[in-house]
């Protein structure tokens, strides 16, 4: 598999603009074609690029996971190869980090991404305090 560096921000930059994509083409609800006559049906779908994610030397596979709603496609995904998970606290009112904490016990977690998001309705965090205990919380979630 072939690997590219990619730094944080131009990361962060591509898969907010894929997860725009994604949303649009489910808005205007497009319609899941057929597999090329030259691949069977049953054939599993893998992740076909990694790239390093900045200085960290963490390798992320191209395509990543927001917000996932399901364990059965979350499962899917991580069998695919994928190793990024997007997930925040406001996210299923933090039932979404429970979700993958309660997937990701199957799988290496040194070999998974999990990027968590604390939320702050007015810009403004109440205390440090405040921040460290709602990351401790979502790691509990999370079970990390």
């Amino acid at each position: 598999m072939a690997k590219q560096n990619l730094g944080r921000r131009k990361f962060i930059r591509n898969s907010s603009l894929g997860f725009l994509g994604a949303g649009l083409a489910a808005a205007g609800k497009a319609k899941l074609s057929n597999p090329p006559a030259d691949k069977p049906a049953d054939e599993k779908v893998k992740i076909k690029q990694y790239r390093t994610l900045g200085r960290t030397g963490f390798n992320i596979s191209d395509l990543s996971s927001g917000a996932p709603r399901n364990e059965t496609i979350l499962r899917a995904f991580l069998d695919a190869g994928a190793n990024f998970i997007d997930a925040g606290e406001v996210y299923m009112n933090g039932n979404c980090e429970k979700l993958i904490g309660n997937v990701i016990k199957d799988y290496d977690r040194k070999n998974l991404f999990i990027n968590a998001k604390v939320f702050s309705e007015d810009k403004k965090f109440a205390s440090k305090e405040d921040v460290i205990d709602r990351v401790r919380k979502t790691l509990e979630r999370i079970e990390s």
